[in-house]
């Protein structure tokens, strides 16, 4: 399925849902999302990329820059001497390709692995499209090389030295509170001063000024930016008739079926599968897909963002997800695709960002913070993917590896999902499902995956050290 969720370089569209196709509606939806997600900011080697922002291309990139105009292949195929090098407007990023404009209007797309800068023009020394900083959005706090763990000095807005931010917990989360006038930043900051092993009760909470060189901008984002995000999923209209079966959030904000038995502005009379009647919103009303839907809370997140199905934005994410499996034509999809598309939507949602490796130290401890945030790791994409999944009919078991120092603490490890998914043949099989993982290596067979484990060159590979690792563990559901 290498066409779902990847554009077609058409940045906005008016077709109404009903009139697209389902290739169409996905691209656009992913287009629009990703496009909302303001700043978009992210981290390459001495440099960030801007939305709005002029870049001159190596020649050595330009040969994996694909022309997007219809009928027109790789640029690597041209002459040389035909290939535009200067002047590409930056249109788009998302966390892993870049979408661009030259001087002509034509569009391109971009591996951002592939991408090779020579130079960032400047205007009245701040970069061109750099977005403004705005008291509420999170910001990353780091030094600007991710191998540099300088520590960074932060004062108290009373003026007060403190220890240095722990080169450990670089780069750190932080929400503006204040822009001072000398250019300084005003942080919402929660860390530990010192070492890892420190107590709870050692941590810092507070306001904190730091100088406007460590903030990195790696991602931005706040309440308003994320609403923006998930509308495009959310304004996907969706009709239903007298007595067809449907899935439902009720009072309760989890995921139920039941049988609508009519309609009123704006809502609709369900009965449940306990014969409870009840008057459900509109936004709150989904096309059946399985028989064996579900809102679970795993054992363990205790430790990782807790996803609560009561908070408002996260029940808005969760909808846009279940908006998208309620698309015509998204059961003919096979269910390696639908269960691709439900990551892909995800990472949209949440991109991964290693600065979040340290959120709930930093004082992220809901899912929705991190929604906001724009930021999240393995264990916060792999939550909201298990819960998207399961509302969405499939067999969930979150599966961890963590390796432990002989004093205990974890000093690596990863979290991912084993899924029941029937494949081509209509076998049900199960399946690596991370979030992470580069789309196509994202979901993989079991069976492949404990193969590949036993061969020796494949040791240090992802694959064995955990998919395939005999002593993965699993979570258990401890609720519905």
């Amino acid at each position: 399925m290498a066409g779902i969720f990847a554009s077609s370089g058409v940045i906005a569209s008016t077709a109404e849902v009903q009139a697209e196709t389902l290739q169409e509606c996905f691209d656009r939806l992913l287009v629009e999302m990703v496009a909302e997600r303001r700043p978009v900011l992210r981290h390459l080697p001495m440099a960030e990329i801007y939305e709005g922002r002029i870049i001159s291309i190596s020649r050595q990139a330009l040969k994996s820059l694909i022309h997007l105009k219809i009928g027109e292949g790789p640029l690597s195929r041209w002459p040389k001497e035909e290939i535009p090098e200067d002047n590409y407007r930056v249109i788009l990023v998302d966390s892993t390709r870049m979408w661009l404009e030259d001087g002509k209007g034509d569009r391109y797309v971009i591996s951002r692995k592939k991408l090779n800068y020579k130079k960032f023009p400047m205007s009245n020394g701040v970069p061109s499209g750099a977005s403004p900083i705005r008291i509420g959005d999170y910001v990353m706090v780091g030094n600007l090389s991710s191998i540099d763990k300088t520590p960074i000095p932060l004062v108290t807005v009373s003026g007060d030295k403190i220890e240095r931010l722990n080169p450990f917990f670089i780069p750190a989360i932080g929400k503006i509170v204040n822009v001072e006038d000398d250019g300084n930043i005003v942080l919402r900051l929660r860390f530990l001063a010192k070492n890892r092993g420190k107590k709870i009760s050692d941590i810092y909470d507070g306001n904190y000024r730091v100088e406007r060189k460590y903030l990195l901008n790696l991602a931005g984002g706040n309440q308003g930016i994320a609403d923006k995000v998930l509308e495009p999923t959310l304004n996907i209209h969706l009709s239903f008739s007298n007595l067809e079966q449907v899935r439902f959030r009720g009072e309760d904000h989890r995921m139920h079926l039941g049988v609508v038995l009519s309609h009123l502005p704006g809502s609709s009379e369900i009965r449940d599968d306990s014969g409870a009647i009840s008057s459900v919103q509109e936004s709150n009303i989904f096309k059946y897909v399985a028989e064996n839907v579900s809102s679970p809370i795993f054992e363990g997140q205790q430790d990782s963002a807790e996803i609560e199905y009561s908070d408002p934005l996260v029940v808005k994410a969760l909808n846009g997800a279940a908006k998208l499996s309620s698309i015509e034509g998204f059961s003919k999809l096979s269910e390696v695709e639908q269960i691709e598309a439900l990551t892909q939507y995800v990472r949209t949602v949440l991109p991964y960002n290693n600065a979040a490796s340290f959120a709930e130290i930093n004082g992220l401890t809901h899912m929705s913070d991190l929604i906001c945030a724009g930021a999240g790791t393995c264990r916060h994409q792999s939550t909201i993917l298990a819960a998207v999944l399961s509302e969405a009919g499939y067999s969930v078991r979150p599966t961890y590896f963590e390796y432990r120092d002989s004093e205990g603490h974890m000093t690596a490890g990863h979290r991912w999902l084993e899924v029941d998914i029937r494949d081509t043949e209509k076998k049900l099989k199960t399946f690596v499902v991370d979030a992470t993982s580069e789309p196509g290596h994202d979901i993989l067979p079991l069976t492949e995956v404990l193969e590949s484990a036993k061969k020796p060159e494949n040791f240090e590979d992802r694959t064995a050290r955990y998919y395939g690792n005999p002593k993965r563990q699993h979570r258990a559901p401890i609720s519905p």
